[in-house]
């Protein structure tokens, strides 16, 4: 049985393209999952949020998402408004105090 030699390209690649910390998923932060365009937004600043609640809606190719808080807390700012095309994993929203993380 031959050994199979690793390949010298995959480790010089892998050094070179190591994933880096994206700041719109760190923290407190509800970030976009897919690219499109915000329809509407349900909460503002102060609002008391639960976990699984709806937050806001996105526009992707023709289709209304339902984006909803992955975490119960205090909205602290709202980083999008209606009508403004997000990134996906781009911050929609901060939250200012976490409670309980998930909702399924």
């Amino acid at each position: 049985m031959r050994r199979r030699r690793k390949n010298p390209l995959i480790r010089i690649l892998s050094k070179r393209y190591r994933l880096l910390p994206n700041p719109a998923i760190s923290g407190n932060n509800l970030t976009a999952p897919l690219p499109g365009t915000v329809v509407d937004v349900f909460v503002k600043v102060g609002d008391k949020v639960e976990a699984g609640q709806v937050v806001l809606i996105i526009e992707a190719m023709k289709m209304k998402n339902s984006i909803r808080s992955v975490f119960s807390g205090t909205i602290s700012e709202v980083l999008v408004s209606a009508g403004q095309s997000v990134a996906h994993k781009q911050a929609l929203v901060k939250f200012a105090d976490l409670g309980e993380a998930s909702w399924m």
